[in-house]
């Protein structure tokens, strides 16, 4: 019985950990270049980067939010670029859906993008989920090791050797049920995997940019 229920808890996978969340990118140009021309009237430019390689990102508009002084919601849903990259948006609230373009980490990533007037700059530190070992070589071990213990303990308790053969199968019976018991919650909790939630630097920058030597 003691085998069949560490070969159960080898094929568990519980609910994932949840790690500390991602701190924030620091607050640099994203590497790409921005275009020369105008922001057209109710958009934003914004650059968007993520810092553990491209990210294939969707956005959705938020229609139920119109920002201040503009008369209607944004109107922009669909697949917008892969990072690093430029892109103009009418002003407003969106979702963002993001994967890994190259397939560095597994599962997507969301985030809120605010769009305003001007120039915004977003760097994203995408979400990641850790996949566990498919089955952890020590916690493993230390079941089946447990397990045999157990096993050769009850053949000694059974046995008609004498009072002393049956004491030590008892307490190596004993021994053997803890560490199984050690061992299914060590193995447990290494096949759960971890989740990490992620962090946006974002900020944005007036429509034309202060004159560089301070001039009006």
């Amino acid at each position: 019985m003691l085998p069949a229920l560490g070969l159960l808890l080898a094929g568990c996978y519980g609910e994932p950990k949840m790690l500390e969340p991602r701190s924030p990118p620091p607050r640099q140009p994203p590497p790409v270049a921005v275009p020369g021309t105008p922001i057209p009237d109710g958009y934003g430019r914004v650059l968007l980067n993520g810092t553990d390689g491209p990210l294939k990102i969707t956005a959705r508009a938020d229609q139920s939010f119109v920002p201040p002084g503009h008369p209607v919601p944004p109107n922009r849903t669909g697949e917008l670029c892969v990072t690093p990259c430029v892109v103009d948006l009418p002003v407003g609230r969106y979702e963002l859906y993001m994967t890994s373009a190259d397939g560095t980490y597994a599962r997507g990533d969301t985030d809120t993008l605010i769009v305003a007037e001007g120039l915004t700059q977003y760097e994203r530190a995408p979400g990641k989920y850790v996949q566990p070992d498919w089955i952890p070589i020590a916690p493993t071990a230390v079941v089946i090791l447990g397990a045999l213990a157990a096993l050769g303990g009850a053949g000694l308790v059974s046995s008609s050797e004498g009072d002393s053969t049956r004491i030590a199968g008892g307490a190596l019976l004993a021994g053997g049920v803890v560490t199984v018991g050690f061992g299914g919650v060590w193995l447990y909790d290494a096949k759960r995997g971890a989740i990490q939630a992620g962090a946006t630097t974002q900020w944005t920058l007036p429509r034309t940019p202060p004159n560089p030597g301070g001039e009006p």
